[in-house]
């Protein structure tokens, strides 16, 4: 039986295509099945992984937003205590600045509420309200370096205290900040203590520190006064008020009234008349004149009369009479 399939089928032979396309099948065949038995390229397998840790980034990302303070709010009075700000206006932390001010933030507790809420919560304190009402300033300062941010924040903070007494609101940098820490003032009247300083070299942060507000503005005013007078050259002294009266150096001053109008360091204008001085001093003395009759200046002769006495530069006297 054997032999005889052999005999049926010994001349039956393949084509050379039909071989070719046969090995080219089988070829197809083997490589669909090796690829779909390759394991899983390596981003796939690496997907959950990948996932899990752009949440943890994202997350951290998110932390690092809200729990960074870019400014400071600090608030003194005795208490003292510092709140950090973050962007988005919310207080992430407070710190006392002394024990009182430690006490302070643990009683309130202002984390996370806004700096308006918390400034709210900290000005209906008992331990401030009781400082205020004993005359006490209350000092508010925006810290930061972002002067935008910190305009911002501060016109918060002065709405926020708009209807108190006895609280000055001020914004300073990092510096400011730091330097104010330095000479053991609130950084309200550090500010202040800085520009009386530029004018008056020999005030000491101790002086500062035992005034008021009040007296600090005072002061500075005084000093601002009298720095105009002598630098524009033009001042006025009405009756019987010197201290108003400014001094000139190569400009003028002058005094008007029935009493006498005194500029600072300067000559005198009396009497029922003006009198003026041009040139270096001022009222009555070097190159001035008074007007009950005379003008005189340096080297200057006298006009007598009712009306007004004039001394100019350095040696001119004149009167226009009634």
């Amino acid at each position: 039986m054997d032999e005889r399939l052999r005999e049926a089928f010994g001349d039956v032979r393949a084509s050379d295509a039909l071989k070719d396309r046969t090995k080219a099948y089988l070829a197809g065949e083997i490589a669909k099945r090796q690829k779909r038995s390759a394991p899983a390229p390596v981003f796939r397998r690496l997907a959950p992984v990948l996932a899990c840790l752009l949440l943890l980034v994202a997350g951290f990302g998110g932390y690092q937003f809200y729990f960074t303070p870019v400014a400071a709010i600090r608030v003194e009075i005795n208490p003292s205590l510092e709140l950090g700000v973050n962007r988005l206006g919310r207080v992430v932390s407070a710190e006392g600045l002394n024990e009182d001010g430690a006490a302070l933030a643990d009683e309130t507790d202002v984390r996370f509420l806004s700096y308006e809420d918390a400034l709210e919560k900290l000005l209906a304190s008992t331990r401030v309200t009781a400082c205020m009402e004993q005359g006490e300033t209350l000092s508010i300062s925006v810290i930061g370096d972002d002067t935008a941010h910190t305009n911002a924040l501060l016109a918060g903070v002065e709405s926020c205290t708009a209807g108190h007494r006895n609280v000055a609101c001020c914004a300073g940098s990092t510096e400011e900040a730091a330097s104010a820490a330095e000479a053991g003032l609130p950084m309200a009247k550090y500010l202040i203590y800085e520009e009386i300083r530029a004018l008056d070299p020999a005030f000491s942060a101790q002086e500062a520190a035992g005034m008021t507000m009040r007296q600090l503005r005072d002061r500075l005013d005084a000093l601002t006064s009298n720095d105009s007078g002598t630098e524009s050259g033009d001042g006025s002294g009405n009756a019987g008020s010197p201290e108003s009266a400014s001094s000139s150096v190569g400009g003028n001053g002058y005094g008007n009234g029935a009493g006498a109008g005194n500029g600072a360091g300067a000559g005198h204008g009396t009497g029922s008349g003006n009198g003026y001085g041009y040139g270096a001093g001022n009222g009555s003395g070097t190159g001035a004149g008074n007007g009950a009759g005379n003008g005189t200046g340096a080297n200057a002769g006298n006009g007598a009369g009712a009306g007004n006495g004039y001394g100019y530069g350095a040696g001119h006297g004149g009167h226009h009479g009634a």
